[in-house]
């Protein structure tokens, strides 16, 4: 394993903790303002400690490399509207959100289509598609659209990383999970839609993904710590 994939394993160990903790004092204080601290003081010590990006046959500069602008942006975006959205109206937010969403398909193609694929680019855009996900989902909550129930979309993601630390079973790779794209295509769907639908349509549609998603960890979570090895 490279110093370098040592590293952003290490730092998603404890970004998971942190934002997990995090989370729960948000739920407590109904705030998003510890989510923020957290996301802030977390991504910027990512972005910090790695300033150089190992890819296959090369080095660069973390700021040379257009598919990590694009998710920087994307963090600073989900920053925002977790700070600015009492003031926002509903289909603003859930535009907001899905522009974050298209994003994510942008520096996927840059990173294929320039030569720009590493681990830590793919680690830092799934944390931040994550921390997108803890925020929508508290958002959601906070506004009324939905129970306390609809936060498990954004805890089930650390938590499992977390209870995989626990076990040490967190080095092993995660299966191949061939519902894993339609299931995190009904989580971004779910996160949207209430804000442009009523809620006879919306809340039935979130109660299902938060169901799939919970199957899906579960059956990750089991692969992984019965895996030998």
């Amino acid at each position: 394993m490279s110093a370098q994939r040592y590293s952003v394993n290490r730092w998603i160990k404890y970004h998971s903790f942190a934002v997990f903790s995090t989370f729960i004092l948000a739920i407590v204080l109904e705030s998003t303002i510890p989510l923020i601290v957290s996301g802030t003081l977390s991504f910027g010590y990512l972005i910090l400690q790695h300033q150089q990006v190992e890819l296959p046959e090369r080095t660069l500069s973390f700021w040379q490399m257009a598919p990590n602008w694009v998710t920087f942006i994307r963090v600073i975006a989900i920053l925002v509207i977790g700070l600015v959205y009492p003031m926002l109206t509903p289909f603003f937010i859930g535009l907001i959100g899905l522009i974050i969403l298209i994003s994510d398909k942008v520096d996927g193609y840059l990173a294929e289509t320039k030569g720009m694929k590493s681990f830590f680019g793919a680690q830092f855009d799934q944390e931040t598609d994550a921390f997108y996900i803890t925020m929508y989902a508290f958002i959601l909550y906070l506004d009324g659209y939905m129970g306390i129930w609809i936060l498990a979309l954004g805890l089930l993601r650390y938590l499992n990383i977390i209870v995989l630390v626990l076990f040490n079973q967190q080095h092993k790779p995660e299966p191949r999970f061939l519902g894993a794209r339609l299931v995190a295509t009904m989580v971004m769907i779910a996160l949207l839609i209430p804000f442009v639908t009523p809620s006879w349509l919306f809340t039935p549609f979130a109660a299902i993904s938060v169901l799939f998603l919970i199957g899906s960890f579960s059956y990750t979570f089991t692969y992984q710590v019965l895996q030998p090895g």
